[in-house]
C-alpha cells in the first residue's frame, strides 16, 4: 500500500492533502472506509473551493499558478543565449 504513495501528485495541494488524510485516518480509526471518505470528501471540497475562487474572484488555482511559473521559466530559457562549453571542443 505504501508503494502507491510514490504515484501521488504531491505538488498539487488537493491531491497531497487528500492522500495524506486518507493515509492518516485509516490507521487512526481502524477503518478503511473512513479513510477513503475523508480523502474523497477533502479532495472534492478543495477542488470546489478552488473552482469557486477562480470563477468568482478570478484567482488562479494552485495548478494554474504552477503552470504559469513553468511557462515563464521556459520563456526565460528561450531568451537566454546559448552557452558554449570549453569541454565540448576538446
Amino acid at each position: 500500500m505504501a508503494r502507491s504513495l510514490s504515484k501521488v501528485k504531491w505538488q498539487k495541494v488537493s491531491h497531497a492533502l487528500s492522500a495524506f488524510l486518507t493515509v492518516m485516518i485509516m490507521p487512526l480509526t481502524y477503518s478503511i472506509a473512513y479513510g477513503l471518505i475523508a480523502g474523497i470528501v477533502t479532495f472534492y471540497i478543495m477542488e470546489g473551493v478552488f473552482l469557486l475562487l477562480s470563477r468568482i474572484f478570478g484567482l488562479a488555482t494552485p495548478d494554474a499558478m504552477e503552470e504559469k511559473a513553468k511557462e515563464v521559466a521556459v520563456e526565460k530559457a528561450e531568451n537566454k543565449p546559448a552557452e558554449v562549453f570549453a569541454d565540448d571542443e576538446a
